[in-house]
């Protein structure tokens, strides 16, 4: 064996040698969890310690997220409930003959966004069954 392969050798036998044993990660593992289980709001394997909940916790700090973006959606979007509809509302909405309760269901899979039939040659073949069933929905409430 070459003294260069002998060296390489020796420094990853010594590393190998440095690193603790799976068994003995395995037992520090257990030792963290049992100790510091109550302290973190968890209770221990053996079922000992109180469980409280930090006021920090990824779950408070989530709902706490989530609500404040509702809260500011909903107060840039409040002022516009009174108002008409705008631009293509009109001819997506109140234009639209498959909004209209008298319509057939049949026809939202048949037709447009805007209404008109998909072979039409004035059809903008722009196809959202769903978005038009639920303007429908909501002009019949």
């Amino acid at each position: 064996m070459a003294p260069r392969q002998r060296t390489v050798n020796k420094k990853l036998h010594q590393r190998e040698a440095s690193r603790p044993s799976s068994s003995h990660k395995r037992a520090n593992a257990k030792s963290l969890d049992s100790s510091n289980g109550a302290s973190l709001g968890h209770r221990s394997r053996n079922g000992v310690g109180e469980h409280t909940a930090s006021p920090f916790s990824p779950t408070r700090c989530n709902l706490l997220m989530y609500s404040s973006i509702f809260v500011l959606a909903m107060v840039c979007y409040v002022n516009t409930l009174g108002y008409d509809l705008v631009h293509d509302d009109v001819f997506a909405i109140q234009n639209n003959r498959d909004v209209r309760p008298g319509t057939p269901l049949r026809n939202l899979l048949w037709d447009d966004f805007w209404g008109k039939p998909m072979n039409d040659n004035s059809s903008h073949k722009s196809y959202r069954p769903l978005c038009v069933l639920s303007f429908r929905y909501y002009a019949c409430t």
